[in-house]
């Protein structure tokens, strides 16, 4: 029988953090009267990351490690794993756990209500940031959202927050006709299901930056690039 929920967690060279975040992923869902999938999409990784979660695996028989035979980006892992997962809801997190697990049942009864596609925000009022990003991250993201909004014409405060959830039938529909590999890839998400007539909402949640991040200045050079060339084949 497929699961309630599947959690897809795409990670490269996340051996540090890795662990504890299943460990506290694990612990959750064991609390849980629901049935769920952990699903670690490993990105190619160079350091230790499939060793640690190969013996998470070993002892948890809801948890699957799936690999690209080399780094392809964010935006691949979590398409592979979303098409992977079976559950009938399916939430993409990040690997430092930023936004905390417990989380998913704040967004859960959205999906109940009507709702295809649910974010995780923490842009929208009743958000909180618990530990705030540098000051020259916090500009060039605040410079990210306002690119986003003048380009694509989005009603969404928050595109890049990795803790959005999904229907299983709407996952399958718009991370099959996802083009974008690179962090980027959440606001052609986006933008499909506004193409499709979705309904999209953001929720509150609490979020606290992990200094070891892996997002730097290249990457934020080719996710410009990136919502160049979405915005430019989408319309």
């Amino acid at each position: 029988m497929n699961p309630t929920l599947s959690i897809i967690i795409p990670a490269f060279n996340e051996e540090g953090r890795i662990g504890a975040t299943l460990d506290v992923v694990l612990t959750y869902l064991e609390s849980q009267m629901f049935t769920s999938e952990v699903i670690v999409v490993d990105d190619g990784s160079s350091d230790r990351t499939v060793e640690v979660v190969m013996r998470y695996s070993s002892s948890h028989s809801n948890l699957t490690l799936l690999r690209l035979p080399q780094n392809q980006g964010k935006g691949e892992a979590v398409r592979v794993g979303m098409l992977h997962a079976k559950g009938a809801m399916r939430l993409f997190m990040d690997a430092d756990n930023s936004t905390h697990i417990e989380q998913v049942g704040t967004l859960t009864p959205y999906l109940e209500q009507g709702y295809d596609v649910v974010i995780g925000s923490r842009r929208v009022p009743g958000a909180t940031i618990a530990v705030r990003q540098h000051v020259l991250r916090e500009m060039l993201g605040s410079a990210f959202r306002l690119l986003v909004r003048m380009l694509t014409r989005l009603e969404v405060h928050d595109t890049q927050n990795g803790f959005k959830l999904f229907s299983g039938q709407v996952a399958e529909k718009l991370f099959s006709n996802l083009h974008t590999k690179s962090y980027c890839f959440d606001v052609e998400v986006l933008l499909l299901a506004h193409s499709q007539g979705l309904r999209v909402v953001e929720v509150p949640v609490t979020w606290a930056h992990d200094s070891r991040s892996h997002v730097r200045l290249g990457h934020m050079v080719r996710m410009l690039a990136d919502l160049v060339r979405i915005t430019c084949t989408m319309r």
